[in-house]
């Protein structure tokens, strides 16, 4: 059985399925593809024999609709570590030179097609045997192997400096923060 549940923020998509499998008394369980914790979505989460059609559905295409903001930047690419603001005089010239159509330009060039990113070094993946955010956390340098990844479409939704809301269907595997960190540096 498939169920679709709207992970709330905060929440690891781990102990998402956790509390399901706890409140329903499900022995086999498990999701389609992880959502950061600081992330609000719909998880895909599959129980019992369903689970062996997990491998097949994690490996589509997913759609995210997500906003970037363009005045500051974060070591985690995310709300869990402090923001560090643009310095005020390139913040009042980034008003007046960036433009919605000058962003959907920066997306078409450099966000469009198969792609080469970096995961963010707070990322759960493994790095010798540890979470790469546990590395960063204890002040360790993580070095995130690249990865090819693949972007189908991608639409402005609105664009208010310095907010950009962007729905952007991708290959599995694509780190959407990254996507974020990276339209920022183009920009």
């Amino acid at each position: 059985m498939f169920f679709l549940i709207q992970k709330p923020l905060g929440l690891s998509s781990f102990s998402a399925i956790a509390h399901l499998r706890k409140k329903f008394g499900i022995k086999k369980i498990g999701h389609t593809g992880t959502l950061d914790p600081l992330a609000t979505g719909l998880l895909l989460v599959a129980t019992d024999s369903s689970t062996k059609l997990i491998p097949y559905i994690d490996k589509a295409k997913k759609t995210y609709i997500f906003t970037v903001r363009l005045d500051g930047s974060t070591p985690s690419c995310d709300l869990d570590t402090p923001i560090e603001y643009l310095d005020p005089v390139l913040l009042d010239h980034a008003k007046i030179v960036l433009t919605q159509a000058r962003v959907q330009k920066i997306i078409q060039t450099f966000f469009s097609g198969v792609i080469t990113q970096s995961p963010p070094s707070y990322s759960a993946l493994r790095i010798k045997g540890k979470r790469a955010y546990d590395m960063a956390r204890a002040g360790e340098d993580v070095l995130m192997p690249e990865r090819q990844v693949e972007i189908y479409t991608s639409k402005i939704l609105s664009f208010d400096f310095p907010e950009v809301t962007i729905e952007m269907e991708v290959s599995a595997g694509t780190y959407i923060r990254s996507i974020a960190r990276d339209l920022g540096k183009k920009l």
